[in-house]
Formats: structure tokens, C-alpha cells, sequence
């Protein structure tokens, strides 16, 4: 990993907040990369919840011909996500500023485990 990955995270695409209801309405798979206890904090209506370290063993099991678009609390771990998907051969984006930006943005969040 090279300094600027390591500083930055790796280059990968990026979604806007704004456009993840859209995305989703049209066929895009949130995923939630945060841990269990952030999660419950507050999540997005339709995330699915696979922690960062549990996403290797799940990649595999994901579609091939949906977008999958992933989030965390800032964008950093939702970069490394993105990165391991797309090495993967999957389509797979970054939810730019992540939760942080979301809520700033006054967007819709959905409290507890469920």
C-alpha cells in the first residue's frame, strides 16, 4: 500500500448522499460496513450490516450483475470495502462522507438493530 493509500484510502468510485435512495430504487445493494454497535446508533432504511472484517468471506456470495454501494461512518472504511469489491469484479462504489455526511445532510436514519 502506498503512503497516499494509506493516508487517504484507495482510489475508488464514489457516490454522492444525495443519490443513495435513487441508487437503491434502482436495484443498488447498501451496505453497511460499520460495527454492530454503530450500527444500532443510527443506519439507513434497507442497509444490509457486514462488518469490514467479515466482508472478504461475503464477497463471494454477492451478485455479479448488481451495484453495490458501501458506507461506513466517514468514507474511509467504505473506500477499503469499495476497493476489495472491485477487485473482486464486483460494481462497486463509495458513499462519499459516509454516515457523517448523511445525517449532517438532515437525510432520513433508522435507529436500532433492525
Amino acid at each position: 500500500m502506498g503512503l497516499r493509500s494509506w493516508l487517504f484510502g484507495p482510489q475508488v468510485e464514489t457516490v454522492e448522499v444525495a443519490d443513495v435512495r435513487r441508487l437503491q430504487s434502482e436495484g443498488a445493494v447498501l451496505i453497511d460496513v460499520r460495527e454492530p454497535h454503530e450500527w444500532a446508533g443510527g443506519h439507513l432504511q434497507g442497509a444490509k450490516l457486514v462488518p469490514l472484517g467479515k466482508l472478504d468471506g461475503e464477497l463471494s456470495k454477492l451478485r455479479r450483475d448488481r451495484q453495490f454501494l458501501f458506507i461506513c461512518h466517514s468514507g474511509r472504511r467504505g473506500a477499503r470495502a469499495t476497493d476489495r469489491a472491485s477487485r473482486q469484479g464486483l460494481n462497486a462504489a463509495n458513499v462519499r462522507g459516509g454516515m457523517a455526511l448523511w445525517t449532517r445532510a438532515g437525510l432520513p436514519v433508522k435507529n436500532g438493530h433492525r
